[in-house]
């Protein structure tokens, strides 16, 4: 090859002299910035993870920053999926040595996503790694103190202020009855439920509990309560029996020095020393604290949604309450909703990308009854495409959340997840009386009788009443149906027994094949390979569905059918038919000012907490007063 002669600097023109300087300067500059992002992203050894669960921050399934972002200060809910992939990626990472939990008793998070938590935590300490926790009370709390204690029991050391002391107390199971407040407004219900069990009409038909009621909720709580019992006394390596007397003998309350001496905490610090001497103590001098949500950022590389494979996967998040037309939320900040189009719309996506598995993660206690249908019915058309179906169940999934999971191949729930609730509820409330008192009179021509079904102004009539009671019946039926054929549940009577609107913990269900298998989102992934023919620890390729759409392309989205409707435009609010308070109270606040004449002051309070926690849980953008069909 004949050598090549390049032409020395002083022979260059000044045009190529600049273009070498520009292209030397633009090579700098890369490697100078890949430089200093790798610095700024580098993990220490010795690093300490620190996940702090602030006062009122709630533990959420998914979320998505509003388009127009979030105000100053104001907190991104908690993702349970984030923690969970951090501590596990923590586990494998040599370079993370522990982890420090920050917790205030005020936090808010479901049972079963505590137990998913308190389980990466264990593997993260069998992995030869340390957790601490430290609480700057565990007194000036509410009535989830033995929750909050159970998360916290779940690390090697439990660190208190010293002048505080521990509030252990039992629960006190309870419910709202309106029924009286709707007779001061001259407002009737009309309602019917399939069967007795399904009990959530019974706050405005009834004044205290029915015995049906009273037994299922005596049940729960007794089995909600053992199971924090159990994990409390194996986290502190207390006698069962123990940790039962403490909380019923010794309790509500003990000092400090009482709770060290019977093995509740085993430190005493205030916050500067916890930060100071007892981390050093427990890390070594030289150790890094590090937010849990930066750790992740900087090792998203790491994510499963980040791993290669043969196997495509599609990971779904269904959460809150179920109803026809987009998902959304309710409010600013308000609470998750699942849309039926937009749910099917995904599963639809996912079935297009040809994706080998699906996994839904479901967290709803129901909603309408037929946009939980519609949903079960796309992910039966994914399993004729040959497409595996895992759902893993969070805090609940019941009623309508269990109508959309139980088509599934293989159904896993933690002990602590409600679910079941198989049964139907459907009516409406007459306000006509409502109207009258206060001067406004409401007069119609003839008409047929069945022209006022679904008026709030007139009662059903003994004909309409007579055939919503044989619709209900027949809802009731198909649900029942449905069940026994995708659980394999062949004995009518064994399936009329389950059904009855009765709702059970997951720690219950698996002998009654309600699910397949106990475990969380991590061991769904387990699973999912089982059901592909993989090796354990074979990796799959994850993808969070619906695919994340760039703000500007939802802004500027002109869907040429419905099929793109819900996958290309903003999803703003849900609407649709919803659970029954939330319809009731929300129709009613419209009217707030006129109730306030009706009601006195403790009264208007009432209603008005009663409304806020029921928003939480659904959307009412397109509340009535009729109630439609719920599950």
């Amino acid at each position: 090859m004949d050598k090549i002669n390049l032409p020395k600097w002083n022979e260059m023109n000044d045009t190529t002299k600049q273009v070498i300087v520009s292209c030397a300067a633009s090579a700098a500059f890369a490697g100078a910035k890949a430089a200093g992002k790798w610095w700024k992203n580098r993990i220490k050894s010795g690093t300490v993870l620190e996940l702090i669960l602030k006062q009122d921050t709630q533990v959420v399934e998914v979320t998505e920053p509003p388009l127009w972002g979030r105000w100053p200060g104001e907190e991104a809910p908690l993702v349970v999926w984030d923690i969970l992939e951090c501590l596990e990626i923590a586990t494998r990472d040599p370079k993370i040595t522990g982890l420090v939990l920050n917790i205030d008793p005020n936090f808010k998070i479901g049972f079963a996503q505590l137990q998913e938590i308190v389980e990466a935590i264990h593997v993260f300490r069998k992995a030869g790694k340390t957790a601490v926790t430290f609480l700057e009370t565990l007194m000036e709390v509410g009535s989830n103190v033995l929750v909050v204690y159970t998360l916290a029991s779940a690390c090697d050391s439990i660190i208190i202020p010293p002048y505080m002391g521990v509030a252990l107390t039992s629960i006190l199971p309870g419910a709202p009855f309106v029924k009286k407040m709707l007779d001061k407004l001259y407002i009737d219900e009309e309602l019917t439920q399939r069967r007795e069990y399904k009990s959530a009409a019974n706050m405005f038909r009834e004044e205290t509990l029915t015995e049906p009621h009273k037994e299922q909720l005596t049940e729960l709580i007794d089995n909600f309560t053992a199971q924090l019992f159990e994990m409390i006394a194996k986290n502190r390596g207390i006698d069962l029996e123990q940790v039962r007397n403490i909380v019923t003998d010794k309790g509500p309350i003990v000092n400090a020095d009482e709770a060290k001496e019977l093995k509740l905490v085993d430190q005493f610090a205030y916050p500067d020393q916890f930060y100071g001497d007892v981390l050093k103590e427990k890390f070594g001098k030289k150790h890094t604290l590090l937010f849990a949500t930066e750790y992740l950022r900087r090792r998203s590389g790491w994510r499963l949604t980040s791993s290669k494979g043969k196997k495509k996967i599609a990971l779904i998040f269904a959460e809150g309450a179920i109803h026809r037309g987009p998902s959304g939320k309710h409010g600013s900040g308000g609470s998750n909703s699942i849309g039926s189009s937009t749910l099917c719309d995904t599963i639809r996506q996912a079935r297009e990308d040809k994706v080998n598995a699906i996994i839904l993660r479901v967290n709803s206690g129901g909603g309408s009854a037929s946009a939980s249908d519609l949903i079960g019915r796309e992910l039966l058309k994914a399993k004729e495409d040959n497409i595996k179906v895992i759902v893993s169940m969070s805090n609940v999934a019941a009623s309508g959340g269990y109508m959309i999971s139980m088509f599934a191949d293989r159904i896993l729930a933690l002990p602590g997840t409600i679910t079941g609730s198989i049964g139907v509820i459907w009516g409406k409330f007459n306000v006509r009386k409502f109207w009258d008192y206060f001067g406004i009179t409401w007069d119609f021509a003839d008409h047929e009788d069945n022209a006022k079904f679904y008026s709030m102004l007139l009662p059903y009539g003994e004909r309409n009443k007579e055939r919503m009671e044989h619709c209900c019946d027949h809802i009731y039926s198909k649900f029942k149906g449905s069940v026994a054929s995708a659980r394999g549940i062949e004995n009518e009577e064994k399936m009329e027994e389950l059904a009855r609107g009765r709702v059970y913990f997951g720690n219950k269900c698996q002998d009654n094949k309600l699910i397949s298998d106990e475990g969380g989102i991590m061991k769904a992934f387990d699973v999912t390979r089982d059901e592909l023919g993989l090796n354990k620890g074979d990796k799959m390729k994850v993808q969070v569905y619906p695919k994340k759409i760039p703000t500007w392309k939802k802004l500027t989205a002109k869907p040429t059918n419905s099929r793109q409707y819900c996958a290309q435009s903003l999803n703003i609010a849900g609407g649709g038919v919803l659970g029954t308070c939330a319809t009731f109270v929300s129709s009613l606040q419209r009217f707030q000012t006129v109730v306030q004449l009706a009601l006195s002051q403790p009264e208007m309070q009432t209603l008005q907490q009663l409304a806020q926690a029921s928003t939480e849980k659904a959307p009412s953008a397109m509340c009535t007063l009729h109630l439609g069909v719920t599950a």
